[in-house]
C-alpha cells in the first residue's frame, strides 16, 4: 500500500523505477534488485535501474544487462513464458560473465515478468533476491508481495515509453520552431539589422539549443548514461525570457490572424528581476504559459489579449500572465496540471495539443524552487509564475 501511494501520479520513469526497487528492498528485505523493460522499437530487454551495486558496478552490469528479446538469456526468457520462476544455482539461460563477475552464485533470486494490464504482453522483468547465507530459500508470501508491487507498478510503466517520446516530440518541435523563427529573420534582415539585435537573436537560439539539450540527457538518463548539468547562470527575467519569447512568438500570433500589439508585457522592466537558474529551464516555463494563451484563445481576433505583469512579496516575485481565451472550469485546476490531462473544451479546438504543456511549466519551475498555479478560470484566465527570491543571490 505503501509503494502504491508513492507511485500515484509518477510519471517520470527513473522516479517509478526508483519507487518500484526500493519498495522491493524495504517490503521484502531483497538486497539485489533489477528492473528491465523491453524497448519494442529495437527488441531489446535493458537493464534499466539495478540496487545492490556500486555506482560504478551499475554502470558497467546495465552495459552488460542488454539482450535481444529473442535471445535465450533469462530476462527475455521470462518475458516470452511469462512464469514466475525461483532460481538458487546455476542456470543455461544466465549469462556466465554477468553471473561470474556480479556475484550471482551467492544469491537466491526470484524473476517476475511485467505484464501490460491493457494487453496482458510482457513489458518487462523484475528479478530480486538475497545471499544464500541469509536465508536459502524465498517463500510464497515474497513472491506474492513481490507480484502485487510489480503488477501495480506495470499500469505506469506501460504507458511511460509513449508518454515520454510524446513528451520529446512536443519540446523537440517547439524548441525547432524557435530556432527556425530567429535563423529566418536574422537571413531575412542581415544587412540591415543593428548588431545588438543580432546579439539577441543568437543568444535566442542557444537558449532553444540548451532546451534540446536537456532532453537529450534525459534520453541519456534513460538509457542510463551519465549527463552534464546544465549550469546556472546569471538572468534578467524580463528581457532574456518574457521578450524573447514573445519576440519568437509573434509569427505564431500574426499566423492566428491575431494582433501582436494585443500582447502586453513591462517592456520598460527589462533589468528589474536578475535571478541565478537554470535559463533553459525557466525559458520553457514562460514558453508553455505564453503559447497556451494563443493556441486557446478565442476566434475573434478582436477579443485576443494577453497580459503580463510583475508583482512581489517579500519572498517571492510573482509574473501573472492573464489571456481572455476560452477559460479554464474550476474543477480542473488541478487536473490542468497533469501529464496528458486535456479539457474538453480544449479538445473541442482544432489545434494541435498534447496535455503537456502545463505539465511540464509546473515540474520545470519547480525543480527551479519555484510554483506555478492558476490563480482565475476564464476572463481572465491567469497563471501566477512563483519565483523565489532567493534565486538573486549568486551562487558561491
Amino acid at each position: 500500500m505503501e509503494v502504491d501511494r508513492k507511485l500515484v501520479n509518477k510519471r517520470n520513469l527513473n522516479e517509478v523505477l526508483k519507487i518500484v526497487a526500493e519498495g522491493i528492498k524495504d517490503t521484502l528485505n531483497f538486497e539485489w534488485v533489477n528492473i528491465s523493460l523491453i524497448s519494442p522499437a529495437s527488441e531489446l530487454v535493458k537493464s534499466l535501474y539495478v540496487l545492490g551495486l556500486s555506482e560504478e558496478d551499475t554502470k558497467e552490469f546495465k552495459e552488460m544487462g542488454i539482450h535481444p528479446t529473442n535471445d535465450r538469456d533469462i530476462q527475455a526468457d521470462i518475458a516470452k513464458t511469462q512464469k514466475v520462476e525461483v532460481i538458487s544455482d546455476w542456470d543455461d539461460r544466465f549469462d556466465r560473465k554477468i553471473y561470474d563477475r556480479f556475484g550471482h552464485k551467492d544469491l537466491i533470486r526470484v524473476f517476475v515478468p511485467i505484464l501490460a494490464p491493457s494487453t496482458g504482453e510482457a513489458i518487462g522483468t523484475v528479478e530480486a533476491g538475497h545471499r544464500k547465507d541469509y536465508r536459502n530459500f524465498i517463500d510464497e508470501r515474497d513472491v506474492s508481495f513481490l507480484r502485487a508491487i510489480v503488477a501495480n507498478a506495470a499500469e505506469l510503466l506501460d504507458p511511460l515509453e509513449r508518454s515520454f517520446l510524446a513528451r520529446i516530440r512536443h519540446e523537440f518541435t517547439s524548441s525547432i520552431v524557435g530556432i527556425k523563427s530567429h535563423t529566418n529573420f536574422l537571413q531575412k534582415y542581415r544587412n540591415i539589422v543593428r548588431e545588438n539585435v543580432v546579439e539577441n537573436k543568437l543568444s535566442d537560439i542557444l537558449t532553444d539549443c540548451d532546451i534540446l539539450q536537456i532532453y537529450v540527457e534525459e534520453i541519456e538518463s534513460i538509457l542510463g548514461q551519465q549527463s552534464q548539468k546544465n549550469n546556472v547562470e546569471e538572468v534578467l527575467v524580463v528581457r532574456d525570457i518574457i521578450f524573447k519569447t514573445v519576440n519568437q512568438l509573434k509569427p505564431l500570433v500574426k499566423e492566428s490572424k491575431f494582433s501582436p500589439d494585443k500582447i502586453d508585457y513591462p517592456r520598460d522592466e527589462g533589468k528589474r528581476i536578475k535571478i541565478y537558474v537554470e535559463k533553459a529551464k525557466l525559458n520553457q516555463v514562460v514558453f508553455n504559459l505564453v503559447i497556451n494563451s494563443i493556441k486557446y484563445a478565442k476566434n475573434n481576433p478582436a477579443d485576443f489579449k494577453v497580459e503580463i505583469a510583475i508583482n512581489e512579496t517579500k519572498e517571492d516575485f510573482i509574473i501573472e500572465f492573464s489571456d481572455w481565451g476560452i477559460g479554464i472550469k474550476k474543477e480542473y485546476k488541478e487536473e490542468i496540471f497533469r501529464f496528458g490531462f486535456r479539457s474538453p473544451e480544449a479538445r473541442a479546438i482544432d489545434v494541435y495539443g498534447s496535455g503537456m504543456g502545463l505539465s511540464i511549466a509546473r515540474e520545470r519551475i519547480i525543480e527551479i524552487g519555484g510554483d506555478l498555479i492558476l490563480t482565475h478560470y476564464s476572463n481572465p484566465t491567469t497563471f501566477h509564475l512563483i519565483i523565489p527570491k532567493i534565486l538573486m543571490e549568486k551562487p558561491k
